[in-house]
């Protein structure tokens, strides 16, 4: 008889934090130039700034605590519901009490987006995902007129909710027929690891997420020869997706407008063969014949997979080891790692 060994639950639970220190956040247009803006070092004075813009007051963000990560711990997420304009950039910061963090810069998106769109949120058995889908807006509704709909776990519909939940039960079935509790196939993973590896995977590939390309930006990346930049042979992440497409996940409507695809980092992919049994027989495309067609390569790794830490990301981390798709300006070069 194998000794008991239970995986990570299909929705997670944490013991909620004894307390939660009140947050603030402050967002501000962003000025054509930032020359007034290294003054505000303190709360006090930004909150001074946005009383003299009188600009706060719309945005009504709601502050929720979760844990998309557990090795993070609890985080605060805010949700603005309206108030900010299309395709406009904006300066944020997070306040608690006397103390700041920030400044970050965003560029929200354009007011088409929605279109094609919608925010999705605070799924507890994806919560890692939280970023725009292809589902249109006008098939949600909001109490408030003026607030842009966003979608939750209790209004996200359920072929796709079914389709992600038994997506992970079924691997969950699958992992139990390895003897976890008795054989060890790692020194350095279990059976969770795996787990919690596919559930990021499921989750990244079962969300497409939407996209739009910053104002200027190539279509394409460019190289330069330098270490640092991206290699000629890595295709880029933005796939262009036309209305009447065959949808991008189960459960998911044919997009009724074109939108533009952020794909799948293929780290995830590469995640769960590295710490998952043998026995799954689990593989990834293969670089050098059709990965870049469902896959962004060369985001953290190098194109072909062959050097840890040796993609554009990669080669720019100070050293810290955390793995992570956004550079220092905000920007997603892929979803999800």
């Amino acid at each position: 008889k194998w000794p008991n060994y239970t995986l990570p639950a299909l929705r997670p639970t944490f013991q909620p934090p004894a307390f939660v220190p009140p947050h603030s956040i402050l967002i501000l247009p962003t000025p054509s130039t930032l020359d007034t803006f290294p003054f505000y070092k303190s709360a006090c004075a930004l909150r001074e700034l946005a009383e003299v813009n009188q600009v706060q007051e719309q945005f009504n963000a709601t502050a929720e605590s979760i844990v998309r990560d557990p090795s993070l711990g609890w985080q605060t997420q805010f949700l603005i519901p309206n108030g900010l304009k299309p395709s406009t950039n904006y300066t944020v910061w997070v306040t608690q009490g006397p103390k700041i963090s920030g400044p970050l810069y965003m560029y929200t998106k354009s007011e088409s987006f929605s279109q094609s769109c919608i925010l999705v949120h605070s799924l507890s058995y994806c919560p890692m995902v939280s970023y725009p889908v292809p589902l249109p807006a006008s098939g949600f509704s909001t109490t408030d007129p003026n607030a842009t709909p966003t979608v939750d776990e209790s209004t996200l519909p359920a072929a796709i909710a079914s389709s992600v939940t038994g997506s992970l039960t079924n691997f969950s079935t699958l992992l139990s027929t390895f003897p976890c509790g008795r054989d060890v196939y790692s020194p350095l993973h279990s059976c969770a690891d795996c787990y919690d590896a596919y559930r990021t995977w499921a989750c990244f590939v079962s969300f497409p997420r939407c996209t739009e390309p910053l104002p200027g930006s190539p279509t394409t990346p460019t190289s330069s020869g330098s270490s640092s930049t991206v290699d000629p042979q890595v295709p880029f992440a933005l796939k262009p997706r036309p209305a009447q497409s065959l949808p991008r996940a189960a459960g998911f409507p044919s997009p009724t407008t074109a939108y533009t695809e952020l794909l799948p980092c293929i780290e995830s992919c590469q995640a769960v063969r590295r710490t998952c049994p043998p026995f799954l027989g689990w593989a990834c495309p293969v670089p050098d014949v059709n990965a870049a067609e469902s896959y962004a390569l060369g985001v953290w790794d190098s194109w072909n997979g062959l050097i840890p830490g040796g993609g554009l990301l990669g080669q720019a981390d100070m050293g810290n080891g955390t793995v992570s798709v956004t550079d220092q300006f905000g920007r997603i070069w892929c979803n999800g790692a």
